[in-house]
């Protein structure tokens, strides 16, 4: 009765706890520690390890990392889930040593990815583990003088930043992994100060697609529609009325073609902006081929029917790039407005909801002038961005301010002593943000650009993004309080373009960036929309204008791969107590449900007690159990399991393994069968073997909420080892006793400190009276401990891929139990006090070797 009281009282204790835990989650999509912490001691308590913590020191402002004598490392390797595209950040200074370096890398599931700065051959360096695989440049690197170093990856591609400037690129057809692990290096004969580390989850690619025929098919606009999917608009030569025409192709959420519609005639149409009616049908805004060009819209139903188009224009060529619905139902439209045979002005031109014009105004001066982008603003009133030639030497990004009906409030232009377009533009709460690309500022040949502005549009910040190669930025996306950047780059390799994108902060600052496209194919084009859903939709082209290979080319990007959760910084515990409660009360319901695994096999009888006097009596408190939990269902499908399978087909070829006689002295019974001397065992053993798995890990044995919870494992998986043994071995009248084994004890602490392996366990049970007993019933005693020890390894394999403090849980469940499963096979004394034996011994062998293979596969490869 005692018994069954004991493991229902477990179950019950263990069903109060099954509530998820909650932990402190990270704000947005990444986490940055400040390196403010007092001293080593706090910086392992958050996660980091170091290499050699002797040559590490923290001040409460940032962490010193020495080099002197060897390369020393420090990591944090306990991200809570993969990250596929990423950006991190670090600011470092070198502070001694000669040449120093600075350093900032990732670990994937593959390898690790280092950007170097390095001091004394004066470059950067891109490693993949100890490998030197890129070499950028000359740049100097001055003693205490701080720098920002950023890597960032997005798909198959690597870019590397300093101090903000793309320095360098590296792309693979191989695919790089997700990111589990940060590293931050002193190289040898240096040292470094790092102040902060920052990592933010980059948009992933979900999928892209390619449309079109023979021809060349380019996508310019893109809409969002209420099911989910998107609306694309371009021009085709592959199918259509001949020439160009234009191309809308509407998708589902997953990128598959819905239904493609085509508008024009025998001459060439182009088309360049869509939106999306109150209707749910489009607007589309081009240019139109008849005596010249005309601006052109045509309005079309959800299904892509046309419903009218009609031409605005004058004398010479017009043409229309940016189209909007207001909020009469009418639209409005910009682009450029031909004042002579080479001369042009932006216009801003107002319709009704039919298409019939209402009014048309002209901004600009003696030179061509362009509008690329117009928007209707809160005031009622519009704005236009573009391009002039008109005021400065060179072309300069222009914007222009007007009330409702198109009277210019304010204009200005912007760039610098090159040239500088503006594409895209938003507004915001007090200005506006315009988007292009420029020549006047940035890193050489075109960067991408943008242009933060107040309301009567005197500048606040003006930045430029980019690299080596060429950059042309055609739109921008709001995202908060941040701005998204987005254009076409020849930075990502020598041989192709990528649609590019820089995700900056409220003040212009780069965030990350990233470049997308086909691996062989080079793809143009930039970055249309943030959807509902915080996704982003790519489009472009696969090539320019040929023949056969210009595909249109979308693509949609996750909002990111993941909140990326911070170190804990905590002072005493990296894991509180209340952190464990769930957990441990997972292994409680484990352990009690192996009890009564225990309980029902080979007829159903639970026996704590150590002498067979106690049968009918534990035998009367397991069937009042049974009954008063309505467990007779269980117990008769485990019972004929055991009964059908195991005792006919296991148990009869165990037993032609022959054990030896043991050494048992028979105790009186204290608690829960065991005597006063085997619970001091138990207690002893489970701590040692609890620290052992905590020193094989390398983990602050200080720490002492995880010594409590490592023991607790430990000790569960000795103690249902051994009662497996003692109901055996009570079943048939035989003696045990759970023993110290100096030699196990040994063992383990030299494997321990030698390599990182727990293999020996400090104590074993003994079970006499062998020698009166038949062969089954020896097998079944003898493979009892280990069977059991092997169906709760695989209770705590569930809690593995729950990730986080489960997965430590579940791995160390795992292995301690393998563990007492492969030293309950051992072959030799003590081996539960016997050795193997006379003959059979490959059906030992059957049993013993996988366990051994699969406990050394899991030390080796997690601790």
């Amino acid at each position: 009765m005692k018994a069954a009281w004991l493991l229902a009282g477990m179950l019950v204790l263990s069903s109060l706890f099954l509530v998820p835990s909650v932990g402190a989650a990270a704000a947005g999509q990444g986490w940055r520690d400040d390196f403010s912490y007092a001293d080593v001691q706090g910086m392992k308590d958050a996660g980091w390890a170091a290499d050699f913590e002797s040559q590490l020191s923290c001040d409460g402002n940032a962490v010193r990392v020495s080099g002197i004598g060897s390369d020393n490392a420090i990591h944090y390797q306990n991200l809570t889930s993969g990250k596929y595209d990423w950006n991190i950040t670090v600011r470092a200074r070198w502070t001694a040593g000669n040449g120093g370096a600075l350093f900032v890398g990732v670990t994937s599931a593959t390898r690790d990815y280092n950007f170097w700065l390095d001091g004394y051959y004066s470059q950067y360096i891109f490693s993949m583990g100890s490998v030197k695989v890129v070499e950028f440049g000359q740049v100097p690197l001055v003693l205490n003088e701080w720098n920002t170093l950023a890597m960032s990856k997005t798909g198959n591609n690597l870019s590397f930043f300093h101090n903000g400037v793309l320095v360098g690129n590296y792309a693979d057809d191989v695919d790089f992994g997700e990111a589990v692990g940060i590293n931050i290096v002193a190289p040898w004969q240096g040292e470094a100060e790092y102040d902060f580390v920052q990592m933010d989850a980059a948009p992933n690619k979900l999928w892209d697609s390619t449309y079109g025929g023979t021809g060349s098919d380019v996508a310019y606009s893109a809409v969002e529609t209420g099911d989910g999917g998107f609306a694309i608009l371009g021009v085709t030569r592959s199918v259509g009325a001949g020439g160009f025409d234009a191309y809308l192709v509407r998708i589902d959420a997953n990128g598959s073609m819905l239904w493609e519609r085509t508008y024009g005639t025998a001459s060439s149409e182009w088309t360049y902006s869509l939106c999306a009616a109150s209707d749910g049908g489009f607007a589309i805004l081009g240019a139109c081929q008849g005596n010249g060009f005309d601006i052109w819209l045509v309005r079309v139903d959800s299904q892509g029917n046309e419903l009218w188009n009609r031409t605005y224009g004058g004398s010479y060529n017009d043409a229309g790039f940016g189209v909007k619905q207001t909020i009469d139902g009418g639209f409005i439209l910009t682009g450029y407005w031909g004042s002579d045979v080479n001369g042009a002005d932006v216009f801003l031109l107002k319709t009704d909801a039919s298409g019939v014009q209402q009014w048309q105004m002209i901004y600009g001066g003696s030179g061509n002038d362009w509008g690329k982008a117009v928007l209707q603003t809160t005031d009622g009133g519009y704005a236009v961005a573009g391009w002039t030639t008109s005021f400065a030497a060179t072309t300069q990004a222009y914007l222009v301010k007007t009330d409702a009906n198109g009277v210019m409030r304010w204009s200005n232009y912007y760039g610098g002593a090159g040239n500088t377009l503006g594409y895209g533009l938003l507004e915001i709460s007090d200005g506006f943000v315009l988007g292009g690309h420029t020549t006047s500022i940035g890193h050489g040949g075109n960067d991408l650009y943008a242009v933060r502005v107040d309301g009567t549009g005197n500048v606040v910040w003006e930045k430029a993004y980019g690299g080596s190669g060429e950059e042309t930025g055609s739109s921008i996306v709001q995202i908060g309080k941040e701005f998204m950047i987005g254009g076409a780059t020849t930075s990502f390799g020598t041989s192709t373009s990528k649609i590019f994108w820089v995700n900056t902060d409220s003040n212009g600052n780069e965030l990350c960036a990233g470049a997308y496209g086909l691996l062989d194919t080079p793809v143009t084009g930039t970055v249309s929309m943030r959807t509902s859903n915080g996704s982003y939709l790519l489009i472009g082209n696969t090539y320019t204008y040929s023949s056969g290979n210009d595909d249109m080319y979308v693509a949609l990007l996750g909002a990111g791969s993941g909140t990326i959760a911070p170190p804990q910084e905590v002072t005493t515990s990296s894991i509180a107590l209340s952190e464990v409660v769930m957990p441990a009360s997972a292994v409680v319901l484990g352990v009690a449900l192996g009890g009564l695994g225990v309980m029902a096999t080979s007829g159903g009888q639970m026996a704590l007690s150590g002498n067979a006097g106690d049968s009918n009596r534990v035998a009367s408190g397991w069937k009042w159990f049974r009954r008063t939990f309505r467990l007779d269902l269980i117990y008769d499908f485990i019972n004929g399991l055991f009964k059908g399978m195991a005792t006919k087909h296991i148990f009869k070829q165990v037993a032609k393994i022959e054990p030896e006689k043991g050494v048992a002295h028979e105790h009186g019974s204290f608690i829960a069968s065991f005597s006063q001397l085997e619970l001091l065992v138990i207690v002893i053993t489970s701590v040692l073997l609890g620290l052992a798995y905590m020193a094989a890990n390398r983990m602050a044995l200080l720490q002492v909420d995880m010594v409590l919870v490592y023991v607790l494992v430990c000790g569960l998986a000795l103690i249902v080892h051994d009662l497996s043994h003692r109901y055996a071995a009570w079943k048939i009248g035989a003696v045990t006793e759970y023993q110290f084994w100096g030699l196990g004890t040994l063992i383990m602490i030299l494997t321990t400190v030698l390599f990182s392996v727990v293999y020996a366990v400090p104590a074993r049970t003994s079970i006499n009276e062998v020698e009166k007993l038949g062969l089954k019933d020896k097998a079944v005693i003898y493979a009892a401990g280990p069977l059991m020890s092997v169906v709760v390894f695989a209770a705590f394999a569930i809690l593995v891929p729950l990730g986080g403090f489960l997965t430590t849980l579940g791995i160390l469940g795992c292995s301690s139990n393998l563990l007492a499963a492969v030293y309950g096979l051992m072959p030799f004394e003590p081996m539960d006090g016997k050795k193997v034996v006379k003959y059979r011994k490959w059906v030992w062998a059957a049993m013993f070797f996988p366990l051994l293979v699969l406990y050394f596969a899991l030390a080796i490869l997690v601790f």
